[in-house]
This record gives C-alpha cells, structure tokens and sequence, in this order.
C-alpha cells in the first residue's frame, strides 16, 4: 500500500470549515511536508448576506462556516470543482477532515469506515470515482475525535473546544420547512390530498415538500392509531399515510449505483446503511441493468425512503452504493 501522506513539499489544496476537524487537518498535512492550501467555499445565497439575524449566513459565516457532508455536494463540489481548483494552483491531491480512511494502492483506492465509529462519514463519499478517490486525502480517518481535540489544543487552536454543527448550515435552525417557506413561491409547492391506504381522503395539504417517508408529526388527527407518512407519490401530488408497520419493508431497489471495486457478476452479501444514521443491517445486492441494484433485507427495515443513498459495505470497506427508488405502495385510485 502506498503511503501518499507524505507529502514531500507537494502541494495539496485542504476544505476547510473553520471546525476544529479541518483546522487539525491543515496542521497534520503541514506536519507530514505538505504545503497545505486552505479553502472554504460559500455555499448560501447572496442575500443573506445582509441578514444580521442568519447566523449561518451573517459577515462572519466565512471564519466561522459550518458544514454538513453531503453525497452529491462531495461529489460535484468537494470532489469536483475544489479538485479542478487543486490542478490550477499545482496540486495534484485535495484533502478534507471526512472521518473516513482512504487506501492508495498502486492503481486503486478503497474507501474504509472511519476509526471513530460514532464519527465515520464513508456513507457520505461512497458516489466518489476512483480518480477522485486516488487523489484524496482524509488525514483524520483514522483518528477518534477526543484525539483531534487534544491536538488543537495542544497547537494552541481556538477551535479546539468549538461544539460540532448539527445542523445543515444553510437552513437556520436546522427548520427546513421555513426555508422552503421563504425561498420558494407558492406556485413551487406541489399542493394536494393525503390519503390512506384505502384511498380514501383524508385532507389537504400544502406541498409534498413538506412531508418525509416517516414522518407522524403535523398530519391530521381523527384516527384511533398514530398515523406516518407511508408514502410520497410525485405523479399525483398525494400523501399516503398508515400504520407504523405499513412502514416496515424487506427490500427495495437503487438506481445511479456506483460500484468502487467493480460490479459483482451474482448476488453478494454486504451490509447495507439506508441512511446516515442508520446502524447497518446484512442483505444481499444484485446488480441489474441500466445502473441499478436490488437489495434483499435479512431484517426489514422501517422507513426506507426515496432519494436517500443506501451505501453497501463489506465489513468496513465501501464496495458501492446507489439511490434509493420509488415503489409505489398499493393504494387505491
């Protein structure tokens, strides 16, 4: 395996947050001989910037910017543009405080869970390319985050004790339903009826963005049992609610998979995260046509829902991952 973390005077260009996560990156790569780029990219509109009130969005959102890892957001832009960046200022790696492991090996990578478990972001990085992943450096992956306090501590960083963002920095207060409210014209919002699983109606709703698979707050009333969001149908603008167990399903199918060690020819057994969260669960995968995969569950899972990545793993390696599809629910016309 080699060991690219060296970076004898090579440049690498560093994301960074203004966290204690990437300020103790930036010092280990200049530790280890990299002349280390720092960067942090605006990621909010630019009227907020006049909002004294948006604390995410306010004059001091640079030296103090937050950030949640997103799939697509490492892929097109962390991965993507910032890589594009790296090349014009002669650099030929990137690097981010992701609590992931990667392995460079002569002509590969392999992507690995982070050794803090409770922080391990290789869900999130799964949509990464091998180019992509062969150019990458995580300094922290194998690192537990007490470790990383007492370093920038010890560096003399006022970072040091800074409390980790839990929210996605560019919704205040993590409300994402005002967000929507105030960034989108009513004529955005896809009004229509929720349902139950007989079809019959319930009551209006104000726009399926509002509404998540799982969700049992703010739904009607009226019903001798606790009612969820079962499913979200796009075609029809409708909301399906049920029971909790209506929730509970033992497979489902992704599409857009990326495969980091090549696509399996038969079934293979993974252990299958249906979100970030989610503590993984054994399955088997079956590669299809026109980039998709079917997934069969050991154990139902509860709340399997549209548009999440579902990230399989073979013990700690990443071998892959896709979106998760859409199958309606049968429900009355």
């Amino acid at each position: 395996m080699l060991d690219p973390m060296k970076g004898n005077g090579r440049r690498v260009l560093l994301g960074m947050s203004g966290g204690v996560d990437s300020s103790v990156a930036a010092a280990l790569l200049q530790r280890d001989g990299w002349e280390v780029i720092g960067v942090t990219m605006k990621v909010w509109p630019q009227d907020c910037i006049s909002r004294a009130e948006d604390k995410c969005c306010g004059p001091s959102a640079i030296a103090d910017a937050r950030g949640v890892a997103h799939v697509m957001c490492n892929e097109h832009l962390k991965f993507g543009n910032l890589r594009t960046k790296a090349r014009s200022l002669g650099a030929d790696f990137i690097a981010t405080g992701h609590y992931a492991i990667i392995d460079h090996h002569e002509n590969h990578a392999v992507l690995r869970k982070g050794r803090d478990a409770r922080k391990d972001q290789s869900y999130f990085l799964f949509s990464l390319g091998q180019d992509q992943l062969q150019h990458a450096l995580t300094p922290l992956g194998g690192m537990e985050k007490p470790e990383i306090r007492e370093i920038a501590r010890e560096l003399g960083l006022k970072v040091a004790d800074k409390v980790d963002s839990q929210e996605i920095c560019f919704v205040p207060g993590n409300d994402y339903k005002a967000f929507l409210r105030g960034h989108l014209g009513e004529e955005d919002f896809h009004k229509g009826g929720i349902y139950d699983t007989k079809g019959n109606f319930i009551a209006d709703h104000e726009g399926i963005e509002m509404f998540t698979i799982g969700q049992r707050k703010g739904l009607p009333g009226g019903s001798p049992r606790p009612r969820y969001v079962i499913d979200i149908d796009p075609q029809t603008n409708r909301v399906i609610v049920g029971d909790e167990e209506d929730l509970v399903r033992e497979g489902f199918e992704v599409d857009r998979t990326n495969w980091l060690r090549g696509e399996p020819g038969t079934s293979e057994r993974i252990t299958v995260k249906i979100r970030y969260a989610h503590p993984g669960t054994e399955a088997t995968v079956q590669a299809l046509p026109s980039g998709k995969a079917r997934i069969q569950l050991d154990t139902p899972q509860r709340a399997i829902t549209p548009g999440q990545a579902a990230v399989f793993y073979d013990g700690d390696v990443v071998v892959g991952g896709g979106w998760i599809t859409r199958e309606p629910s049968p429900v009355a016309a």
